[in-house]
């Protein structure tokens, strides 16, 4: 496994990944807003994930949370960034991601 930083990247440069399987209305983003809103500390709970790659920042899991963030005029966030992260691993985390159990 490599190395994973908590670290805070400016937010125009997170790239989101078109295959993030998750949708959502816009009633639940605009949940998801004011629960960032509300509760700033939720992202430092639950920071997205970030696959470093040639300096480039890709996300992979917490997209709806980046939309929101930019939502309401974030310049940087918090993310868990790792670099390399194979693609098998990357599916498999953006699932569980996605998943709500307990």
């Amino acid at each position: 496994m490599s190395k994973i930083d908590h670290i805070e990247i400016p937010i125009d440069k997170i790239i989101l990944l078109d295959k993030n399987p998750r949708t959502v209305s816009e009633e639940e983003f605009q949940k998801l807003c004011d629960d960032i809103k509300n509760d700033p500390a939720f992202l430092i709970q639950r920071p997205p994930l970030i696959n470093k790659v040639s300096g480039k920042y890709y996300c992979y899991a917490g997209t709806q949370r980046i939309k929101a963030c930019k939502s309401l005029n974030y310049k940087k966030i918090k993310c868990f960034v790792e670099e390399n992260v194979s693609s098998k691993v990357q599916d498999e985390r953006m699932l569980k991601d996605n998943l709500h159990r307990g």
